[in-house]
């Protein structure tokens, strides 16, 4: 049973059990503000759990719909299903994958299905958390508080993985990668950051 399981469909007690990973959400909106124009532009929010980023793109004045397993949603859906028959083909300028792609079981099928329901030039944002001694050690708080479910280091997907999935897909390139700490993000690869994020574009 996950972690999540156990809680009510009760969205403020989401939000209060994940309030320790609110900032998380700061840093997607800074990248993802940087590089796309929200206005107006619709997004769909994959794995949307507490809803922070959801909350902060509506500020930016996008139209967002919401998908989530376990989390209150407008589609309650697993995102290792079909979920392409929830929506019209083209329907999203932007899908945001905030710390899902961990659960995706096969990734080239998932980013086929993703394809879809994107239009053309539109974008995906990814963001995983890197293992080395450091971030499990924050990880490992994470669990203990209650804010994370236990992971095992194989379910995590490094980056180097996940550029070989998009470089053999005919759906989507990198547009650009981001390293990511506590305090700060730079673009590019650098060494030992605590996650990184990835900006996908369709093809």
């Amino acid at each position: 049973m996950r972690l999540y399981e156990n809680w009510q469909k009760d969205l403020n007690l989401w939000k209060e059990k994940l309030r320790h990973l609110k900032w998380v959400s700061f840093y997607r909106m800074n990248i993802i503000a940087e590089n796309i124009r929200l206005k107006n532009k619709k997004v769909l929010d994959m794995g949307s759990g507490p809803q922070f980023t959801t909350e902060m793109l509506k500020e930016k004045c996008a139209c967002v719909k919401t998908l989530d397993k376990f989390a209150p949603c407008d589609f309650p859906f697993d995102v290792n299903d079909d979920f392409t028959a929830c929506f019209q083909e083209k329907e999203f300028d932007l899908v945001i994958m905030g710390a899902v792609i961990r659960y995706i079981q096969d990734k080239k099928l998932f980013l086929k299905r993703l394809a879809k329901i994107i239009q053309k030039d539109g974008f995906v944002f990814v963001d995983e958390f890197v293992h080395n001694y450091w971030n499990d050690f924050f990880l490992e708080n994470m669990v203990s508080l209650g804010a994370m479910e236990q992971w095992p280091q194989e379910n995590f997907t490094p980056l180097e993985k996940l550029e070989e999935i998009v470089e053999k897909t005919k759906e989507f390139k990198i547009e650009k990668i981001y390293s990511c700490w506590p305090a700060f993000f730079l673009e590019g690869k650098f060494p030992f950051p605590t996650w990184y994020s990835v900006l996908l574009k369709k093809k």
